[in-house]
């Protein structure tokens, strides 16, 4: 079992800091859309919107694999 949840992490990368590290630059940047074009604006927003939609299926997919996983182990 410890083998393929290793391989899992390595196959998946599915919970990576990268998305949550976006996440929170995307967020520190809420206060500087104040005085931005709406293209800019828009673009931020569908931004932080694909990496929260990211990080919720990878999450979501992590979950289910280990799930299996362990079941198949037990």
């Amino acid at each position: 079992m410890t083998v393929r949840l290793e391989n899992l992490f390595l196959e998946s990368g599915s919970l990576s800091t990268n998305l949550f590290i976006r996440l929170e630059n995307s967020l520190e940047q809420a206060d500087e859309m104040d005085a931005a074009a709406s293209k800019e604006i828009n673009e931020w927003w569908n931004n932080l919107q694909e990496d929260f939609k990211r990080l919720n299926q990878n999450y979501q997919d992590y979950l289910r694999e280990f799930t299996a996983i362990s079941y198949s182990a037990g």
